[in-house]
């Protein structure tokens, strides 16, 4: 009987072990996958493929506003003290724009918009 607990218990270490793994292989295996990939492009997911022209322009439409915004939101986060140790460091030496939420969020907002734009054109919508 006690056999059988530390062979179930090796078991189960080993599986909690190896699961985590497997994630950390295939986040360095550079498998594409929708959403944002780590080289600052996007890459649409199969809902966004499947979406009428219509439906993708008003997407791009929606993003090109957000992008609209972005210098007033830079500007107001940049007046503003930073909220975390981390966000202070960057702006000390992360050059322009370096710590400020509202720069990340423009580039991935961008890097949306390219996205889409280039399944809209895949598309052939006009």
């Amino acid at each position: 009987m006690r056999f059988h607990r530390v062979r179930i218990g090796a078991v189960a270490l080993g599986l909690a072990a190896g699961l985590p793994g497997c994630a950390n292989v295939f986040s360095m295996s550079e498998a594409e996958r929708a959403g944002h990939q780590s080289d600052g492009t996007y890459i649409p997911s199969v809902a966004e493929e499947q979406l009428a022209c219509r439906q993708l322009r008003e997407r791009i439409d929606a993003l090109d506003s957000h992008i609209a915004t972005f210098p007033e939101r830079a500007a107001r986060e940049e007046q503003s003290r930073p909220r975390t140790l981390g966000a202070a460091f960057g702006r000390m030496f992360g050059g322009d724009g370096g710590g400020l939420k509202a720069v990340e969020d423009h580039k991935k907002t961008t890097a949306e918009r390219a996205g889409l734009a280039g399944l809209y054109a895949r598309k052939d919508c006009i």
